[in-house]
């Protein structure tokens, strides 16, 4: 694993509003944070980059340096034969969720859903309890730990 970086409070606020709109300018991101100089951020970009929590120019957050526990990503594709949008609200519920989308298929109705997490077989439960449940029909999970360099 690698270093564990301490953060402040107003750097998990640049953090996470980056993660939420990646494409924001650094101008627009003030509006999201407590910084009040676009310098300011300019220079916490670099000191992530310099740190290796970020990399880009699409950027990429190494959520390993934040956090002790190791963490994995999850790529999930789900059939189901519920709406999109119903499992989608199911999905949200899931905290871990990054990003989902529907899969164009003939034969079947399918979503793809990233998530990143500590613990796969507590999500993985999560995916069986909607199956039981008739939210969705089934489930085929992939685990990914993301080596960054």
């Amino acid at each position: 694993m690698g270093k564990i970086h301490e953060i402040t409070n107003r750097e998990k606020e640049l953090l996470n509003a980056l993660g939420k709109y990646p494409e924001i300018s650094m101008k627009k991101l003030l509006g999201y944070t407590r910084y009040k100089r676009v310098s300011s951020i300019s220079r916490k970009f670099n000191q992530f980059k310099n740190k290796r929590i970020l990399r880009g120019p699409v950027y990429d957050i190494d959520y390993n340096k934040l956090c002790k526990n190791t963490l994995h990503w999850l790529f999930c594709i789900l059939e189901t034969r519920q709406s999109h949008e119903t499992v989608i609200s199911y999905l949200k519920l899931i905290e871990p969720l990054i990003w989902t989308y529907p899969v164009l298929s003939p034969h079947k109705e399918l979503l793809c859903a990233g998530f990143i997490s500590s613990n796969d077989t507590e999500v993985t439960a999560l995916f069986q309890l909607l199956k039981e449940n008739g939210i969705i029909s089934d489930y085929i999970v992939s685990y990914w730990v993301p080596l960054y360099i």
